[in-house]
């Protein structure tokens, strides 16, 4: 029987080689001014020492964020300095493509979301390979400031509030073998 993936084929048993996360549990917000530049955040760029060429790459990211009011955020996988672009939807009704996507509160930016994804990529090579995430805002805020916030959400100031806890995010990887 075979796993049919967007980036490629596991056929058979799959073994699991190596795992590797890098998480980030630091609160982190910023302003971003463009929606047509995507952002590197670089507290999630992961290394992963390939064994094989035919080695798949599962990619899940699990992030904890808010976005301020009028803001979505879409996210983006580079391998090295490439976008992944099997892992890119495509783009419609003057909307880009992305990996993920994270919706926006219409009324503020202190109701924190989770946002997880899952992704196989074939990088067909051997040696370290380190992903990447990047984001691109999508919003209406007139002022074209966008509010980005990590692990936290805009006011921080009720933590007995379930919907404004400060979250864990992580980037794991693991070396799949078939």
């Amino acid at each position: 029987m075979a796993i049919v993936f967007p980036s490629g084929t596991l056929s058979g048993p799959t073994k699991v080689l190596q795992v590797v996360q890098t998480k980030y549990n630091v609160e982190y917000s910023n302003q971003f001014y463009s929606e047509t530049a995507k952002h590197h955040l670089s507290m999630f760029d992961t290394t992963i020492n390939l064994s094989s060429t035919s080695s798949k790459v599962k990619i899940e990211l699990a992030i904890g964020s808010a976005a301020a009011t009028q803001t979505s955020w879409g996210y983006y996988i580079y391998r090295n300095s490439s976008e992944v672009t099997g892992a890119t939807g495509s783009s419609g009704n003057s909307q880009p493509g992305s990996w993920l996507r994270q919706l926006r509160n219409q009324s503020d930016g202190n109701h924190a979301f989770p946002c997880y994804g899952t992704y196989i990529d074939s990088p067909s090579t051997t040696g370290n390979v380190t992903y990447k995430i990047y984001l691109r805002a999508e919003g209406t805020n007139p002022s074209g400031t966008f509010y980005y916030l990590l692990n936290r959400d805009q006011s921080n100031n009720n933590e007995n509030n379930m919907s404004q806890q400060i979250t864990t995010s992580r980037l794991v990887l693991t070396e799949l073998a078939s």
